[in-house]
């Protein structure tokens, strides 16, 4: 059938493989484990189609060189991925009893290989050394398949390269591999720099490697071992690179690929029709996987069972197989383990074939005139895309202001851009001219969109966090944070519960370089098991644990290493349901504790319901609230529990209200206030949409505010609307009373509860004919 086509023994190999990767991805594409076994069953298949249809069948050199080349590719992509993410033991926990039942675990892969090897008579048929390889071999080959760390890829080099036998080593081999292991570590400090030339020297480190691996194959090494010391040497040497979060995603990807790459190769080199008298040996293995994996679980004490699940494994499976240990037995009974295993794993993407989980943060950072400001570049603009500019605001006082003068505030961002440049970030930067510069970084962050606003240490904290809903992360010795080797992650118990807690988890893992399951977490006032959930399997469980209080931190952190730690502290904001006022106690504790750490305050957006604690009888009269909300109170434009259950039709019963005389001018205003919120809409926080345009027809700011429990379903949001605020100023006004008139919205709704009071209607109403109003 195929010796009418040219290469058949190439290319109907690489389309099988093709349309292999296009059925796993379908049907088993959120089962990492499922996929790979169903790799390895699609290569046996695979093979034995082609051997019946007439092809010319690999030669044992040709499958030799596709097989090694597979091995090298996965194993670096492996190791560079675990090093990288500073995977290890010692971030399994934080008491020394974790610790050492993490070093224990490790045990159960050379037993249960042991066993499998007297099991299958490998010790009474071959001799002892045989025996010993053999039982060395699977014990590297267990470690790698239950999702591998540093340390047990460091295990496995070490068996794989004890269980080969060397002859002489060559000088010239041994040589090589030292001055490729020094270039790679030279070139690595170099690339941590950053910037254009810092790109560069990365992928010069990935040619390193690769000459790394290949004279370490030529000292004797397996191709195995090679691989993955070489990609162990790759990923330290990125470790602390601003920018390796960046390419993080590509790096996972191509880990997974690579890996069912080899998992398809492995099945290739399997015939199917010895399989069939080779059951007992399948079972055998497929029987010990599953055992080294619960019994590695059981002595870590982990809540997760440790699933078999990655294809790095087969890389010493064939090794093995080829130093005639292991038959094509261990190669199926390993995927027999994945398959079985399948059901109880927990979901994960197919890579390639699912949105990319980055979440990108539009940041603005504030910029003072004191201090450098690196540290918050930095951290902001990993924030964000890649590439994207980043807002950079000084806020300069008026003349009966207190603050920086125009000309010191222009001087600063000078300084902030030219700091930029040098670092490969670009600066907008923006001189805000305000009384008060919390009501300055306010506006800016308001009129620009931004989700998070960066700043230094100062006291106007506080302010900032009523006048911006949005996160607000106060961010100290943040020169520090990226370079770190630890990030300890702090999670106050009901922080958990904010809509904006995936993002910042995530936010605070690019902005240190890594991806967020090599994040150690700590649960304050909640069990581990809380945050596990929460974090819906962003976090390793095995790097989670919890205190009672904030007092208990110092201690929970390993002392021996804090000095290379940079925190995190994701916290809900005063007035928040979550807050209580001894959180104000943590910074100061962790600045005692940790006085040379790098810490990140993270302040989470809240709720509609969390602007304050008062309510009910206790909310402020129309006389209490700002200006511009006093004036909707007392006019009738306080719209609870709207009977439109569209939202077009909502947003019409508020421009008509502003514009009672004028429906034209309503009909118009609905229009683009509809369009707005269908394709751009601006959320003050969860659920509150806002709506703001200038007009004429109207003499000062004026707003309508309309609330429907029930909500208004929109597709460009996540949640649905609950709370419609239309915002109009005078077509001739300028931009500051317009966002004086936002401040005053976001100040009702962060600081005085009218979000509470709205959805909760406990004020007396009067009827207008179609809806409630509060008057």
């Amino acid at each position: 059938m195929f010796t009418v086509f040219e290469y058949p023994s190439l290319l109907a190999p690489l389309i099988a493989y093709l349309a292999a990767r296009a059925i796993v991805s379908a049907a088993l594409s959120r089962f990492h484990g499922g996929a790979t076994a169903a790799f390895v069953a699609l290569g046996m298949a695979t093979a034995a189609t082609l051997s019946r249809s007439g092809a010319e069948p690999w030669s044992p050199a040709m499958y030799r060189l596709v097989a090694d080349a597979a091995c090298v590719a996965a194993t670096m992509a492996a190791g560079s991925e675990a090093a990288r993410s500073r995977r290890g033991v010692a971030g399994g926990g934080f008491t020394t009893d974790k610790y050492w039942r993490q070093i224990l675990s490790y045990c159960a892969a050379p037993a249960v290989g042991a066993a499998i090897a007297i099991g299958l008579g490998a010790f009474s048929d071959a001799g002892a050394i045989a025996g010993l390889r053999t039982a060395l071999y699977l014990a590297a080959a267990l470690w790698l398949s239950v999702s591998p760390s540093a340390p047990g890829m460091i295990a496995a080099v070490a068996f794989l390269t004890t269980a080969t036998v060397f002859g002489p080593v060559p000088y010239a081999a041994a040589i090589a591999a030292l001055g490729s292991a020094t270039a790679v570590s030279i070139v690595s400090k170099q690339a941590r720099k950053g910037g254009g030339r810092g790109r560069g020297l990365r992928n010069l480190v990935l040619v390193l490697s690769l000459c790394l691996a290949w004279s370490l194959r030529a000292v004797g090494m397996p191709w195995p071992a090679a691989g993955l010391a070489a990609g162990l040497a790759m990923g330290a040497g990125r470790r602390r690179s601003t920018e390796a979060e960046r390419q993080g995603s590509f790096e996972r990807i191509s880990s997974k690929e690579t890996g069912y790459a080899l998992a398809f190769v492995a099945g290739f080199g399997v015939p199917v029709a010895g399989l069939s008298t080779a059951l007992p040996g399948i079972a055998v293995f497929a029987v010990g996987v599953l055992a080294a994996a619960a019994i590695g679980t059981l002595i870590a004490g982990n809540r997760t069972f440790r699933l078999p699940a990655e294809a790095v494994a087969f890389s010493a499976l064939i090794a093995a197989k080829r130093a005639g240990l292991v038959d094509d037995a261990a190669i199926a009974g390993f995927a027999l383990a994945y398959l079985v295993a399948t059901p109880f794993a927990r979901k994960a993407t197919f890579p390639g074939f699912a949105p990319a989980t980055r979440h990108a943060m539009k940041a603005v950072v504030g910029i003072s005139p004191k201090g450098d400001p690196l540290g918050a570049l930095s951290f902001a603009s990993a924030l964000g895309q890649p590439g994207e500019p980043l807002r950079a605001v000084c806020v300069a006082s008026t003349e009966d202001g207190v603050g920086p003068s125009p000309r010191d505030a222009e001087e600063a961002l000078v300084r902030c851009v030219a700091t930029g440049a040098a670092a490969d970030i670009r600066i907008l930067p923006s001189v805000v001219v305000s009384a008060s510069v919390p009501d300055g970084l306010a506006r800016a962050a308001l009129e620009r969109r931004a989700d998070a606003l960066v700043l230094g240490s100062g006291d106007a904290i506080a302010d900032i966090l009523v006048a911006f809903p949005g996160s607000v992360v106060e961010i100290r010795r943040p020169e520090s944070f990226s370079s770190s080797r630890r990030l300890v992650t702090m999670t106050v118990a009901g922080a958990e519960k904010s809509p904006g807690f995936l993002l910042a988890l995530e936010a605070v893992a690019r902005a240190w370089g890594s991806p967020v399951a090599s994040l150690e977490a700590l649960m304050i006032g909640a069990p581990a098991s809380t945050l596990v959930e929460a974090a819906r399997g962003l976090l390793d469980p095995r790097r989670v644990g919890s205190v009672p209080a904030w007092r208990d931190i110092p201690a929970a952190i390993d002392a021996r290493s804090s000095r290379e730690a940079s925190l995190a502290v994701l916290l809900s904001r005063p007035g928040a349901k979550a807050w209580n006022p001894g959180h104000e106690r943590l910074p100061v504790i962790l600045d005692a504790s940790f006085p040379d750490a790098s810490i990140a305050l993270w302040y989470l957006p809240g709720t509609p319901g969390d602007a304050s604690a008062i309510s009910g009888d206790t909310a402020p009269s129309s006389a209490e609230w700002p200006p511009l909300i006093g004036t909707a109170f007392d006019s009738g434009r306080v719209f609870v529990d709207m009977r439109e259950a569209a939202l077009v039709d909502a947003i019409r019963c508020l421009t008509d209200s502003m514009f009672p005389g004028a429906r034209g001018t309503s009909g118009r205003l609905a229009a683009v206030f509809s369009g707005v919120a269908r394709k751009e809409p601006i959320e003050l926080a969860p659920g509150i949409l806002l709506l703001h345009a200038h007009s004429d027809g109207i003499d000062e700011p004026t707003v309508a505010i309309g609330s429907r429990p029930a909500g208004w379903p929109l597709a460009a949001l996540a949640t649905p609307v609950l709370i419609t605020v239309a915002l109009v100023s005078p077509a001739d006004s300028g931009p500051e009373i317009h966002l004086e008139a936002l401040t005053q919205i976001a100040s009702a709704f962060r600081s005085l509860g009218l979000a509470e009071r709205l959805l909760s209607a406990a004020q007396p109403a009067r009827t207008t004919g179609r809806n409630n109003t509060i008057a």
